[in-house]
């Protein structure tokens, strides 16, 4: 129930583990019933989402517009033309995704295909979307996807029965992690956060001018360092807010958010209080 609450996604994947519970404990029953609920589950999650915004649309709908936006008419298109979906999938930055997912794990997680059962609904919603943040390893959205493929591979793994062939798998899987995950991704992270870029340092500056406790729109980033008040709102969204702190190159969105920027510049009803490396805070008048 935890999990299920934390994200619409997870109570099908929730429902997928329990199916595979119910297979290798032979508890059919148990597991096909949990199943049938996480599913249930997500597709309330999935209808209820549009209710919550304050346009009354799905906010995700713009990076599912090639198979056909809505879940309603994603699911369509994967029924009625399922070949149309899979012309989505095959661009470089997604099989390189798939590759980062798959090979440091040296393919041990295909030995417990039931488990990696699960992984199948993250990884069509990632794949689905035109959102390049839904398929990088470096993004929250494959957080699912290594969980479910982590405990495969660690199953996978035990059905491997010659000890000198294990030993050597698991060295050669460490040392491909060892040697990706820090350079190729924490690297240039930690190396922004300690030593800074224009960008970061506009951002904290930004972040600076915002007076404690006043409601505030913030992009995703930004936000996540305004977040200890009592109302912040995520822009686009502006309804009560007295101040505004975006980058417009910020792609948590569906699209940049420069368009909606300079909307409310034109508006007048706000004013630039700074501007540096796409990063804007204003003030309502």
């Amino acid at each position: 129930m935890l999990a299920a609450a934390s994200n619409e996604q997870l109570p099908v994947i929730v429902g997928c583990l329990c199916l595979w519970y119910g297979v290798t404990r032979k508890r059919p029953v148990f597991g096909a019933s949990l199943f049938a609920t996480g599913l249930a589950l997500t597709v309330v999650d999935f209808l209820i989402v549009p209710h919550f915004n304050t346009s009354g649309t799905n906010p995700f709908v713009g990076r599912y517009t090639a198979v056909g936006g809505t879940a309603g008419g994603i699911v369509k298109t994967l029924l009625l033309h399922p070949l149309k979906a899979a012309e989505v999938i095959p661009t470089g930055h997604k099989l390189a995704y798939l590759a980062l997912l798959f090979i440091p794990l040296l393919g041990l997680c295909f030995r417990a295909p039931l488990l990696l059962f699960a992984a199948l609904p993250p990884l069509a919603i990632n794949l689905l979307s035109s959102s390049s943040d839904q398929t990088s390893v470096a993004s929250h959205y494959a957080a699912t996807t290594a969980a479910i493929l982590f405990g495969a591979t660690i199953i996978g793994a035990a059905r491997v029965r010659d000890p000198e062939r294990v030993s050597l798998v698991v060295l050669c899987a460490v040392l491909v992690t060892a040697f990706l995950s820090p350079f190729w991704t924490a690297v240039p992270v930690a190396r922004d956060a300690i030593m800074g870029s224009p960008l970061v340092s506009a951002e904290r500056h930004a972040v600076s001018l915002i007076p404690d406790g006043v409601p505030v729109s913030a992009s995703n980033i930004i936000g996540g360092h305004l977040s200890n008040r009592r109302q912040i709102l995520l822009f686009p969204v502006i309804r009560g807010a007295e101040w505004i702190a975006v980058d417009t190159a910020d792609m948590e969105g569906a699209a940049p958010f420069r368009p909606e920027v300079e909307q409310l510049r034109r508006r007048g009803t706000f004013v630039t209080v700074y501007e540096s490396n796409g990063v804007v805070v204003m003030r309502r008048r």
